[in-house]
Parts: C-alpha cells; sequence; structure tokens
C-alpha cells in the first residue's frame, strides 16, 4: 500500500499536473528530490514539443505522440506513476528531433525544492505521516515551490479534497484522544492512583524533613 500523491505543477504550467506513489514512511527529503526531477524532466519535454511543433513534417510523429501522452494530465485520472527514467528516455529520443537552448528551460533545484500541502510546507528533514498520518490509503494534493517562494497561493478546493482534509484532521484527533486516554489508563494503574498504596508511601516519609526556599 502507498499514498497518493498528486502533484501541482508551478510556475507556467501550473495547470498540469502528475501522480506520485509513495509510503507515509518515506523521507519527505527523497521524495521531494525525485518528483523535483520528474517535474523538470517534463518541463523539458513539454518544451521539447512545443519546439517540434513548429516543422510540419513532426506532426504526426510517434515519438511526440507518445511524449504527450507520457505528460498528459489524463494520467492522474487513472493513477499512472510515470518514472524518472521513462522520462528520460523520452527526453533523450525528442532531443534528436528537436533542440532548445537550456535558458529557455525553467528547471527547479531538486536539492532545495519545497512541497506544500494544505497551507503548510512538509519539512524535508521528516517523514510524511508526522503531516498526513499513518493511513497509507491517503491521498494528498501538493504542490512543489522553489525554495523562498513561500506557500502557493490558495485554490479552489473541490468537496473531495475538502472531504479528505477533513478525515485527515478528524484522524489527527482520535490519534490525540486515544493518546490521552492511554495516558490515563497507565495513571490509573500506577502504584500513586492506588489510595492504600499512597498513603503507605506518605507515611514513610514522617522521619523527612524538607526544607522549602
Amino acid at each position: 500500500k502507498k499514498m497518493y500523491i498528486v502533484i501541482k505543477e508551478s510556475g507556467d504550467h501550473s495547470e498540469n499536473e502528475f501522480f506520485y506513489q509513495t509510503p507515509v514512511t518515506s523521507s519527505i527529503d527523497e521524495v521531494v528530490t525525485e518528483i523535483t526531477i520528474i517535474q523538470n524532466l517534463r518541463t523539458w519535454i513539454r518544451t521539447l514539443i512545443e519546439e517540434a511543433a513548429k516543422n510540419e513534417q513532426l506532426k504526426d510523429d510517434t515519438d511526440i505522440k507518445e511524449a504527450l501522452a507520457l505528460i498528459s494530465k489524463e494520467n492522474v485520472k487513472h493513477q499512472l506513476c510515470i518514472s524518472s527514467k521513462e522520462l528520460s528516455d523520452m527526453l533523450e529520443k525528442l532531443s534528436k528531433k528537436a533542440s532548445v537552448e537550456g535558458e529557455q528551460v525553467k528547471q527547479m533545484d531538486p536539492e532545495t525544492s519545497t512541497l506544500w500541502w494544505a497551507g503548510k510546507e512538509l519539512v524535508r528533514t521528516e517523514k510524511f505521516e508526522k503531516f498526513v498520518g499513518r493511513n497509507d490509503k491517503t491521498k494528498i494534493i501538493a504542490k512543489l515551490q522553489n525554495k523562498g517562494n513561500g506557500p502557493p497561493a490558495r485554490e479552489f478546493i473541490s468537496a473531495d479534497q475538502q472531504k479528505e482534509m477533513m478525515l485527515y484532521y478528524y484522524r489527527k484527533q482520535q490519534e490525540q484522544k486515544k493518546l490521552e486516554e492511554d495516558e490515563d489508563d497507565s495513571y490509573l494503574t500506577s502504584d500513586w492512583a492506588n489510595s492504600k498504596e499512597a498513603k503507605s508511601k506518605f507515611h514513610s516519609l514522617d522521619n523527612i524533613s524538607f526544607k522549602y526556599q
């Protein structure tokens, strides 16, 4: 079982998104590095497709069609996770058909990019379970940002997304409630909660004088 993450792309293609899966026990740092690489590859591929579109001879090119399918938003609906290896292989094919200058392609730094969900940054030194809980069936919609850009602009939240968020906070409340109940049970079964035991312990202190400051 793995948590579902829908990554909303930032920058000029914020309407685009892709699908990623990982256990909630995963390191946020490792996942953010990987999905940043994926977004960078998608940006390169999209730019090359746009450049290739200027060439009429490439209009019906098989590689172009395959590339469009790899970065399609439809993959999210079908929960298709496209790996960085698949994207790298496609980028290599497209590079033989079209070329662009590096400065034409906006890239994010995999080492410093940040991932945001529910209005908060998912700290890279932590694991996902600290923020989303321990249920691997969780689905979140997150967004990548360059370091220092702060939280992304708030977007419209669908009924399903709102339901997911409410469910998350309910689970967190239940977890906290259970922890508090466990602590209460632990106290009640302790020696100090036993009146006779407590009384005997206090009687044993009769010969001790306390100095208060």
